[in-house]
């Protein structure tokens, strides 16, 4: 479970990061135009850099949260059953003298 939970939240942070840094190189090159004035752009980039970090630290929490949702559902899906013949488990009312 946490493979994929890990996983799932690395797929979803590469999404945000890979629709968002385009504009982010845009806004960073426009930084370097004669015509532009640098404060503005460099405001901009911040914004947006603020923004796409808030977003995909949302999605990666929102996977880490379903993780956890599936990790519980999965345990609590069935009771617990030691495997038969299993070495160092005691039945009900066993002792366990030499």
């Amino acid at each position: 479970m946490a493979a994929a939970t890990s996983f799932r939240m690395g797929l979803a942070w590469m999404e945000v990061w890979a629709t968002r840094s385009p504009d982010l190189v845009r806004l960073g090159m426009d930084a370097w135009k004669p015509e532009e004035d640098p404060d503005i752009a460099a405001k901009a980039y911040k914004q947006r850099f603020m923004e796409a970090y808030k977003v995909s630290a949302s999605a990666a929490l929102e996977q880490v949260q379903r993780g956890i949702s599936d990790t519980e559902s999965y345990l609590n899906s069935r009771p617990f059953q030691p495997p038969s013949g299993s070495v160092g488990v005691l039945k009900p009312g066993a002792t366990t003298s030499p």
